[in-house]
């Protein structure tokens, strides 16, 4: 059976839906900079800010399907059905009333979502990209010769004569 009380608190869910979405797109955002500057001190930070979006949004989403089925149509798991729904239930002047609010947020969480998978997918290229140019920089440094044996030690010492300097700061 229908109720509105429902239809209303999803009408709010969605909203703070929404907003998860917004800082989730922001931590991509600040993680697609520091990945093309290769910061790793910028990555950690981001990398515990986006899994609290992550985690964030994985709540939201479950409690959302809980609110869908609240509206009293069932095993219902998205909007567009929701919407459908609404309409046979009440009538099509009714019912297109009843999910103009619905129809209104997901016409936002629909492109910012497909958004966020674009974002998701280049930042993966570019720390795959990124790992790969490392890796290749330092096997060209630990091959590459000063003399009888490699130009860095294993503790990041400079391997040259008189030198003591550690390319990782510590010495």
């Amino acid at each position: 059976m229908f109720n509105p009380e429902a239809l209303e608190a999803l009408i709010v869910h969605l909203d703070a839906e929404y907003a998860s979405l917004v800082a989730l797109d922001r931590c991509l955002d600040a993680e697609a900079r520091a990945l093309r500057r290769l910061d790793a001190e910028v990555l950690s930070r981001i990398a515990l800010e986006k899994a609290a979006a992550l985690d964030l949004h994985s709540h939201v989403s479950r409690e959302r399907r809980a609110r869908l089925i609240a509206v009293g149509f069932g095993e219902i798991d998205n909007l567009s059905a929701l919407i459908a729904a609404l309409g046979a239930a009440l009538g099509a002047s009714e019912g297109a009333v009843a999910s103009r609010p619905i129809l209104e947020r997901q016409r936002l969480l629909t492109p910012l979502v497909r958004g966020l998978q674009t974002k998701a997918r280049m930042n993966e290229a570019y720390a795959r990209s990124g790992h790969e140019r490392v890796t290749s920089t330092l096997n060209h440094l630990s091959r590459r010769r000063g003399g009888p044996s490699a130009m860095y030690r294993p503790d990041g010492r400079l391997r040259l004569p008189g030198v003591t300097a550690s390319v990782n700061g510590r010495g």
